[in-house]
């Protein structure tokens, strides 16, 4: 894609081009997982964005975008790129690519057009609607360029005009994680487990390649993490709460993903980081684990290795251990595998529920004491101070920090 470059700035090894591009030539070569880049947080529903329709048809402005680039081969004032990402921009570009599509599906398919005449536009529609889908075009879309093509509209000139951008090239993934989360402040938040698996993303790819179990990770972009573990199937697992399992195992406590908290592993992020063999070795055995549950408790075993207060005081008390006695991660996750994977029993998971929900709600931070529950009972497990959990007495315990 061709870029005719405004102005430039330099910040570190990254380079800024302030430029204008051909709207046709960026729809044409958007990729074609434009949307599925792990940084970014998904397409949302926005009402708002929803009327870009309306801009392009009365040639109004439309915002500029941010992408970003590994590369930029510049030729005097004309830079031309081959791949890129769209760094903020994505709301817009979805609907531009919808109306871009739904404008080259009335173009192929020009008997919707006399159809539409016959009878009328609404009937027109709906006999396509099938191919419509199939072209990822959209039939509301459709049906208003139906009708501005009879007030005499050129739709294949819709597209023909300039649009300001900002390309950086060779931003690092950390920079791009802090300039997407910067760009994205004066919207709607982002959602701070979204924000969590966006610094971590790097590891996603892997994981599930890796672990040797049936192992399956959902973001919470495509789903939250709250409704996974409504019907979560065994080996699935919400990516935010795998992070919070690492940070856990890694800090030795259970660890709250909170603002506060975002801020630290933005900052130093190399102090909140396990090695990528452990993360494996977390993941198989939270795969290991949830087959065991299940196995023993059925749907009970499912619904609690789902909850993120559990998995992250669960990781806080094998973190803790590992800590107090001086072991390599791999050591205690082996024993903790003798101890809870190997009998599961010894969890007493019927009696989870029944303890918690006999605590006074009002007078508590049941978020708090829910992990920190876990992590005392998960510990005396591990030093063999128990063989079976009592958890109306953990619940009942001393949970000052």
């Amino acid at each position: 894609m061709e870029i005719k470059i405004l102005d430039q700035k330099k910040e570190g090894s990254a380079t800024c081009y302030l430029a204008k591009i051909a709207m046709n030539d960026y729809l044409q070569d958007l990729p074609d997982n434009y949307k599925d880049w792990n940084i970014q947080r998904g397409i949302v529903n926005n009402h708002y964005l929803d009327k870009l329709i309306d801009t392009i048809l009365q040639s109004k402005h439309i915002p500029p975008l941010v992408l970003t680039t590994d590369n930029v081969e510049v030729n005097d004032n004309v830079g031309t790129i081959s791949h890129f990402q769209v760094l903020d921009g994505l709301q817009r570009t979805h609907r531009l690519k919808l109306i871009y599509n739904s404008v080259n599906f009335i173009i192929k398919n020009p008997k919707i057009i006399s159809d539409a005449k016959l009878t009328n536009i609404l009937k027109a529609v709906r006999a396509y609607s099938s191919s419509i889908k199939d072209a990822n075009a959209s039939s509301p879309i459709i049906r208003k360029l139906l009708s501005e093509l009879e007030a005499g509209k050129d739709l294949g000139e819709i597209f023909n005009f300039d649009q300001w951008v900002e390309v950086w090239e060779n931003l690092s993934v950390t920079e791009q994680v802090n300039k997407m989360l910067l760009l994205n402040a004066g919207h709607k938040s982002v959602n701070k487990k979204h924000q969590i698996e966006i610094i971590f993303h790097n590891i996603l790819s892997k994981l599930e390649e890796e672990v040797e179990y049936n192992f399956n990770i959902v973001r919470e972009r495509n789903i939250s993490s709250i409704s996974i573990n409504k019907n979560r199937p065994v080996g699935q697992f919400s990516f935010s709460h795998i992070v919070s399992g690492m940070l856990s195992l890694d800090q030795a406590k259970p660890v709250t993903i909170n603002s506060n908290l975002l801020s630290k592993v933005q900052e130093d992020i190399d102090n909140y980081s396990l090695s990528y063999e452990e993360i494996l070795l977390l993941c198989s055995f939270l795969a290991k684990l949830d087959y065991s549950l299940e196995s023993e408790f059925g749907p009970t075993g499912l619904k609690w290795l789902g909850k993120e207060v559990v998995i992250s005081g669960l990781f806080g008390a094998i973190g803790l251990f590992t800590e107090t006695n001086d072991l390599t991660i791999e050591k205690s996750l082996d024993i903790a595998k003798a101890k809870l994977i190997n009998n599961p029993h010894s969890l007493s998971l019927p009696d989870f529920d029944n303890a918690r929900n006999n605590l006074d709600i009002s007078k508590i931070n049941i978020g708090k004491i829910n992990k920190l529950s876990v992590t005392n009972a998960i510990i005396q497990i591990l030093e063999d101070r128990t063989d079976i959990i009592d958890w109306n007495r953990v619940f009942a315990g001393d949970f000052n920090e």
